[in-house]
């Protein structure tokens, strides 16, 4: 028997899916994924379970990239540069346009 599948009073299958409790706020606090697989015919439903449990997998796998990037410590800000550090880098930058610029002409003299 499929784990993943049921059928609702009417007659139609669904495909359900428990969320684990530590993936839930990663998937708008939702308990399970639920979707209706428009069935009333049970080998038909159970045809379409493998490809539901994939996109299902696919989810809890974006739920969990989710939860440990949230884990992580959000990167320090840069300290703010010195009046005297921006003014060497400035001319660090100058110096190698100019240098670049020189390289270029000696290139297209060639």
């Amino acid at each position: 028997m499929c784990s993943y599948l049921h059928r609702a009073p009417n007659g139609v299958y669904y495909f359900r899916m428990g969320i684990p409790a530590d993936l839930r706020p990663f998937m708008a606090g939702k308990r399970e994924i639920k979707r209706s697989l428009g069935l009333k015919d049970r080998d038909a439903a159970k045809a379409v379970i493998p490809d539901m449990t994939k996109a299902a997998h696919a989810l809890l796998k974006q739920a969990e990239r989710d939860r440990d990037t949230a884990a992580k410590p959000a990167p320090k800000p840069m300290p703010a540069k010195s009046a005297a550090q921006i003014e060497r880098d400035r001319q660090r930058w100058e110096a190698e346009q100019e240098q670049a610029e020189h390289s270029a002409d000696r290139i297209i003299r060639r």
